[in-house]
């Protein structure tokens, strides 16, 4: 720091006029206010020498971080200050915070003269009661009671009398003066031969956590003299090994080798502090918190066990007084809440005969509920059961059971009888479900409602419109429930609108059935233009992450092939095209021409795409077919929008699954290796393992061309 700091206070206050803003501040916060101050005045004239020595090449980042490494400061927050003192001035450099509470006027004062009025034997209260009164009476400020206490403890002006935490109470807790407060009896169990240096002041817990620590150091005090011999550190350890300790009045427990290694390690490594509990509250023993006793219910009075845990909380020993309170003040409330004449036999008249008793019995023992339940009431109440008991046994309501009480009063034992619900066979709801179907059998519009589709509500007002008998949007729904109708969504299917529909597929599947020996068929079909780009689909993902594509993107190039498969050897023959059009099919039918020159006949099928019913393509076929050597080629056309006919679509669908979704290929080049490579993988595997294309086609049982209706796709 430069020599700024080692002027004068009445300098500084000349030479810079922005400090006496300072004088209403405390005496801590206007040091640290001017401290900065003349550190922001250091910088701001450093920074103006700098900028003028090196002009436009002069940075101030790097400056301030040299600064701020030189002076010792942290440049954020240096540059924090700046930007405040910019802002509100000299007044913003002022602490909002400042020394610990209390300290600052207990600093500033005599503490010899604070000494004269406390008494070191009396408490916090009462000291500060006596100093308040004295320093208020002399015109002078006494701070709060907790700033007090606080700066009493760090002086040590009072002698701590609470919970052993000063070293008288520790030195009679060694002795064995401090007595336990509810058995005077019972004093702490020290190991006699051993002379306990009593450490400085410092603060426990509480007392049971002082009182352990203190146990736990007096059994390893004997350990950490280092003129203890080998032969006496045995005898110690199966000494303090073997014997039961006690070291809290009603705990019991057994120290291990193990345990008492790791305790004098530990204190030698930290001292005393290592053996007091970190936690405020011990734990308590095991069953330590529990009562064992036995009650017994009466039937008669069923709440009278109530009464009895009362008296059990009353007898056993002393518990924590808030919830032994709260605990009696329950059960008092529950005892005046239920004391109530339902232990009281019910009054039942008149009394049941033998022979109503045994029809009772009978229908107690009947199959119908209802029929049980008022038997077993009758019977209990006549044997003078209470109300509670019958409800018990019955399970229903007090309510309810008075009901059938005052019946029987009234009628007899007829009330047992329940009558039989007749109402779901009765022939009127036929009839409704039939009208009800009919009235669906209609459009909503041929009854005057605008409406496409029926509700519950239009169902039930065109029914009393016809019939004049209300119905309620329930009984409608019952009514369709009963029937086959529901609602369902329609499904949108690509259909045939070919009228020779029927007769070309017949046609093909006659011929894929029906082929001799040295004949081949093919589906034969285009794939494409499919773009290069990222392309999205179901894959593996981690729980909470969302795989995002472009909606909109760039493509790389286009990808567009044909395709032949064989039916027989399940093999694909393919080439890749940039475009659709006569010429690739003229092309692919070449291919298949040289390479199956061997057959006989060759069929092949496909859609009704225009480049394959062109007049060049029959003309192509019709010369190849001229030829005297060579296969005879046979074309077959699908009918019109049945692509799904095509087996080669379930190939493609294959593929796309297999390397083009979920792909970001770099080119068109890269994309075509991979449909590549997936096809040569796809041949050699049905080389290996010979199967047929198709499942259901091949076999006129299972795929039926007159049940083949246009629309209705199957897979085949």
């Amino acid at each position: 720091m430069t020599n700024l700091f080692n002027e004068s206070q009445e300098k500084r206050q000349l030479s810079y006029p922005e400090l006496h803003e300072l004088e209403g501040c405390a005496e801590f916060q206007r040091i640290k206010a001017q401290n900065r101050y003349l550190l922001i005045k250091e910088y701001q004239q450093l920074l103006d020498k700098e900028s003028q020595r090196h002009g436009a090449r002069f940075r101030k980042v790097p400056f301030l971080k040299k600064f701020c490494q030189d002076n010792g400061v942290n440049w954020k927050t240096f540059y924090s200050y700046l930007r405040n003192y910019k802002k509100n001035g000299v007044f913003s450099l002022a602490p909002k915070s400042g020394h610990w509470k209390g300290n600052g006027f207990f600093d500033n004062i005599d503490i010899e003269s604070i000494r004269l009025y406390i008494d070191p034997n009396r408490g916090y209260a009462y000291n500060y009661r006596i100093l308040s009164t004295v320093f208020r009476r002399d015109g002078a400020h006494f701070p709060g009671y907790s700033s007090f206490r606080r700066a009493a403890i760090s002086h040590r002006w009072i002698q701590p009398r609470a919970k052993g935490v000063d070293g008288a109470t520790i030195e009679k807790e060694v002795n064995g003066i401090q007595k336990h407060k509810r058995n005077p009896n019972l004093r702490p169990e020290i190991p006699p031969p051993c002379e306990i240096n009593i450490p400085e002041w410092f603060r426990v817990i509480n007392k049971k956590a002082f009182n352990l620590a203190f146990y736990n150091y007096a059994t390893v005090y004997p350990f950490l003299d280092p003129s203890l011999k080998l032969k006496k550190k045995k005898q110690l350890i199966e000494e303090i090994t073997s014997r039961t300790h006690h070291p809290l009045p009603g705990v019991s427990l057994n120290i291990t080798q193990s345990t008492l290694y790791h305790r004098i390690a530990g204190v030698k490594k930290h001292g005393f502090e290592y053996l007091i509990p970190k936690r405020s509250i011990l734990r308590t023993r095991k069953y330590g918190n529990k009562i064992a006793a036995k009650i017994e219910i009466d039937l008669n009075n069923p709440l009278s066990w109530l009464t009895e845990i009362k008296a059990i909380l009353n007898s056993i020993g002393p518990l924590y007084p808030l919830k032994q309170r709260s605990a009696l003040q329950f059960i008092d409330y529950m005892i005046s809440l239920y004391k109530i004449p339902k232990t009281k036999s019910v009054k039942f008249y008149p009394k049941l005969t033998d022979d109503e008793v045994r029809i009772l019995e009978n229908a107690k023992s009947g199959t119908h509920r209802l029929e049980r339940e008022k038997a077993t009431s009758l019977l209990m109440a006549n044997n003078g059961n209470s109300m509670l008991e019958i409800c018990t046994v019955v399970n229903r309501p007090s309510k309810t059971i008075y009901g059938w009480l005052r019946k029987y009063r009234e009628k007899g034992i007829s009330i047992i009888a329940t009558k039989k619900d007749f109402s779901r066979s009765h022939p009127e709801l036929k009839k409704r479900t039939g009208r009800i179907v009919k009235i669906i059998h209609h459009q909503p519009k041929d009854y005057d409602i605008n409406r496409t589709s029926w509700r519950l509500d239009d169902i039930a007002k065109v029914y009393e419109s016809i019939y004049g008998k209300k119905l309620h949007r329930s009984s409608v729904l019952r009514a369709i429930k009963e029937t086959d109708y529901t609602w369902k969504r329609a499904r949108y299917v690509l259909m045939c609108n070919d009228p020779k529909y029927k007769i070309k597929v017949k046609k093909v599947l006659e011929t894929l059935r029906n082929m001799g020996p040295g004949e081949a068929f093919f589906f034969v079909d285009e794939a494409g233009p499919w773009q290069v780009k990222k392309y999205g689909g179901t894959s593996l993902t981690e729980k909470g992450t969302v795989k995002i594509v472009p909606q909109i993107q760039k493509p790389k190039g286009r990808v567009t092939f044909i395709g032949a498969l064989d039916a027989l050897k399940n093999q694909v023959i393919f080439f890749f095209r940039k475009s659709k059009d006569t010429e690739t099919v003229k092309r692919l039918i070449l291919i298949l021409y040289y390479k199956y020159h061997g057959c006989s006949k060759l069929h092949i099928t496909w859609d009704c795409a225009s480049w394959h019913r062109s007049k060049e393509l029959k003309n192509f076929i019709e010369s190849l077919n001229s030829r005297k050597t060579g296969p005879e080629i046979n074309s077959l056309l699908l009918p019109k929008r049945c692509q799904y006919l095509n087996v080669i679509e379930s190939v493609f669908s294959g593929l796309k699954k297999a390397v083009i979704f979920n792909s970001d290929y770099g080119s068109e080049c890269e994309m075509k290796t991979a449909i590549s490579k997936h096809f040569y993988e796809r041949n050699r595997y049905f080389k290996e393992n010979p199967k047929r294309v198709g499942k259901k086609i091949w076999n006129p049982e299972y795929f039926n061309i007159d049940d083949f209706e246009s629309g209705l796709h199957k897979k085949i």
